[in-house]
């Protein structure tokens, strides 16, 4: 099977990770999907304050999230648009070609089935623990410094912040 896609995302609900046989079956399932797929980067994030539809198909963001930036649900640090590696670590991580060249520690080939894992045997709520290389992680947003409307704006519309390392 021959396919492309530049983001792949598949939610889950929390409540997962309260049962002993889901935390130990999803380290295998995350590693088959990453194997399959072949990615440059991967993680499992828990993201905080989402609700499934009714109909039992959408995770809709919720309002009053609290310890939240603007109170919203959480957004994941991924997107389409890539700008990085995140800088706080998820439950979960795969680093594959070519960032595994530049990941210390992890050994990493020009070939695409090359991938490293960051992951604990058994998932649960907390991050796993690695730490992301500075020359690799996505750099802050923001209007940092913009005393003018217009310079906010300028700053809203500037192209994002890269990492250093950007091997694309």
């Amino acid at each position: 099977m021959r396919y492309w896609a530049n983001f792949v995302e598949i939610a889950l609900e929390a409540s997962v990770l309260e049962d002993p046989r889901w935390c130990a079956h999803l380290p295998k399932a995350f590693s088959a999907i990453s194997h399959q797929l072949g990615p440059f980067y991967g993680e499992a994030r828990l993201l905080r304050g989402y609700e499934i539809s009714r109909r039992g198909a959408l995770l809709i963001r919720t309002q009053g999230v609290p310890d939240t930036p603007d109170g919203m649900s959480e957004r994941s640090p991924v997107s389409p648009w890539w700008t990085g590696v995140p800088p706080e670590p998820a439950i979960a991580c795969v680093i594959g070609a070519p960032y595994a060249e530049h990941w210390p520690g992890r050994k990493g080939r020009a070939d695409r089935r090359a991938l490293s894992f960051c992951q604990p045997a058994a998932w649960g709520r907390d991050g796993a623990g690695y730490a992301v290389p500075e020359d690799l992680a996505q750099r802050p947003a923001g209007n940092s410094g913009a005393h003018t409307l217009q310079e906010a704006l300028a700053q809203q519309n500037a192209p994002p912040s890269l990492p250093p390392v950007f091997p694309f």
